[in-house]
């Protein structure tokens, strides 16, 4: 029996300051969300902890089951990088899609995914503060041997 996997990149890129446990490709920062002066303000936040994923396993399983069916069994896969708001609570409030994968139906899936997001909150001097970061997620269609 075989099964498909998908699979979410949960490094966290913060903006303007790659983690050093980052390959090359996710150290690059995209542009700012937007243009607006509120956009600005938010993603140059001064911050010295970084957000965390606190759901990972509800994420992953939330990702196998939007990945789009069709997609999945055509082998299909794509990564999307989304910009993603945190607030002061950790929840994501907005994402904006910075890179698409070129599959309008993985985009959707992946804001999707993106809006069931808790996070630890960023925080300043050891007070939360809402931020944007960049957030990779992969759907990546791969054929393993299913143990039986």
């Amino acid at each position: 029996m075989r099964c498909v996997l998908a699979c979410l990149v949960l490094l966290i890129a913060a903006c303007g300051e790659p983690s050093s446990q980052t390959s090359a490709d996710e150290a690059v920062v995209p542009p700012l969300p937007g243009e607006g002066a509120e956009d600005t303000e938010m993603a140059s936040a001064e911050r010295d902890t970084e957000p965390r994923l606190s759901n990972g396993h509800e994420v992953l399983a939330m990702l196998n089951r939007l990945y789009p069916e069709t997609l999945k069994e055509e082998g299909v896969g794509g990564r999307v990088l989304l910009w993603m708001h945190v607030d002061e609570s950790g929840n994501v409030t907005e994402t904006k899609v910075q890179t698409s994968s070129g599959y309008p139906a993985l985009d959707e899936a992946a804001q999707a995914i993106a809006d069931s997001m808790l996070f630890t909150p960023a925080e300043n001097k050891g007070a939360p503060v809402s931020v944007w970061i960049a957030q990779p997620i992969e759907f990546a269609a791969s054929e393993q041997a299913h143990p039986e």
